[in-house]
């Protein structure tokens, strides 16, 4: 969990250096929040679902 947790933080900082930098238009960085609500943000719930828990 904690990796999921970085790897989210590292691209939490990739995107915004992008925007930054102006190489991510408006449009773009709205479809990509789209994807990620709608997409990614449920399949990575789902598949916590699927992890063993060791007590």
């Amino acid at each position: 969990m904690i990796s999921f947790q970085i790897q989210l933080l590292i691209l939490m900082a990739i995107g915004y250096l992008i925007r930054k930098i102006g190489l991510m238009s408006d449009e773009t960085r709205s479809g990509m929040s789209g994807i990620l609500l709608y997409v990614i943000l449920p399949a990575n719930i789902l598949n916590a679902f699927y992890q063993n828990i060791d007590f």
